[in-house]
């Protein structure tokens, strides 16, 4: 787990300093989206609708105490008592905040609404048990952030962003780990002998 957080915060600290330090020589040109509201708009219902679509499902397996036992959620997703269906609407609740970000980046305004449902589809990437949506998610939003900005960003602030990823990744999978109840038995890299 420490391995795992080490190798992400390389990652992230790597990618910031490289981004600061190399910038594009000319603006990317860019190709504007047409009707971006209504996209992020569509993105997030179908994102939400995955998302609330893998709750009912844990809900009606399970029963409504279905999320406190984490493990048994998640044996319940591996043997397929609860179907994977939902899997490919919920991948929207990670597009939808990506696009968001990258539209902002492009200098397209969003009204907050709009930005509220981004925010929720990325948050609701942490109701599962599986780390990689919220992972993915963070580390892509850095990345553009970093990338967009380049050397516009100052190092104290590439750091913060670098560091609120770090802090944010490895508090995400300690919330999960003690979700599940393993803090104590998979936290720590033991070596034998």
């Amino acid at each position: 787990t420490l391995v795992v957080a080490g190798t992400v915060m390389c990652l992230v600290v790597a990618s910031a300093v490289a981004m600061w330090l190399c910038r594009p020589r000319q603006a990317p040109r860019a190709t504007p989206l047409q009707s971006p509201r209504a996209w992020v708009l569509l993105f997030g219902v179908i994102g939400l609708a995955g998302t609330l679509w893998y709750a009912a499902s844990v809900i009606g397996v399970l029963g409504r105490d279905g999320f406190a036992n984490a493990e048994a959620l998640r044996f319940a997703l591996f043997t397929k008592r609860i179907p994977s269906a939902f899997l490919f609407l919920q991948l929207f609740a990670v597009v939808t905040p990506l696009l968001s970000l990258s539209l902002l980046l492009g200098g397209t305004r969003l009204p907050w609404p709009l930005l509220g449902l981004a925010l929720v589809c990325g948050l609701s990437t942490l109701a599962t048990t599986d780390r990689t949506q919220f992972f993915s998610l963070l580390l892509t939003s850095v990345f553009m952030i970093l990338h967009r900005l380049g050397r516009a960003l100052s190092g104290r602030r590439a750091g913060l962003v670098a560091v609120t990823a770090a802090v944010l990744l490895v508090g995400s999978f300690l919330a999960i780990e003690a979700w599940r109840g393993a803090s104590d038995r998979g936290l720590f890299l033991r070596l034998p002998g």
